[in-house]
């Protein structure tokens, strides 16, 4: 009897597009309603707020960020609404794969990098430029680092093209040149 695996190889990445697809549309739904509530929405569902951002449900010690990723998110907004090449640049689909990394097939690492392979060494430039409210100055890292904001969306895999590492003049990461 021949393996049913041709079948259900395809339609399994099928159910798990959409299901990035409803994660992304859940956490779409919440933000807007966070953004147009003035944040109140985020207090009353403080676990989930802290669990996107956080990964955490313990929501008393990150109320205070509330407020701050609500004017990042109105900042990227009206950005992107100015300049349309910017919005494109950070848009992810919805059904896309989440990543704690950057592709490998795309990207390389410059010669002059001198800081590991597996993280950024402490670089913050490209959280400094958007001014993120999740970034720990002190520490040199991110907040939200793994949450699921930081895999569904652009952080994880940033940078995606070459519109992002200009951008940020990222000192790690260079698009190869038949990219």
């Amino acid at each position: 009897m021949r393996p049913i695996s041709w079948v259900i190889g395809p339609f399994s990445k099928m159910l798990l597009k959409i299901k990035y697809a409803i994660l992304r549309f859940l956490f779409a739904f919440f933000s807007v309603s966070a953004v147009l509530s003035g944040g109140l929405t985020a207090y009353l569902f403080g676990p989930l707020f802290s669990w996107y951002f956080f990964s955490d449900l313990n929501c008393t010690k990150y109320y205070k960020y509330i407020h701050p990723v609500i004017f990042a998110y109105l900042r990227f907004l009206f950005r992107s609404m100015r300049d349309s090449e910017y919005g494109k640049g950070f848009a992810v689909p919805f059904t896309a794969t989440p990543r704690v990394s950057p592709s490998a097939e795309a990207l390389r690492i410059k010669g002059s990098w001198t800081g590991p392979l597996e993280n950024c060494d402490g670089c913050i430039d490209c959280c400094e430029k958007v001014r993120c409210p999740l970034l720990d100055t002190e520490k040199n890292n991110c907040l939200s680092y793994g949450s699921f904001y930081w895999k569904y969306f652009s952080c994880g895999r940033y940078p995606v093209n070459r519109f992002q590492a200009a951008y940020y003049e990222c000192p790690k990461w260079e698009f190869g040149e038949c990219l």
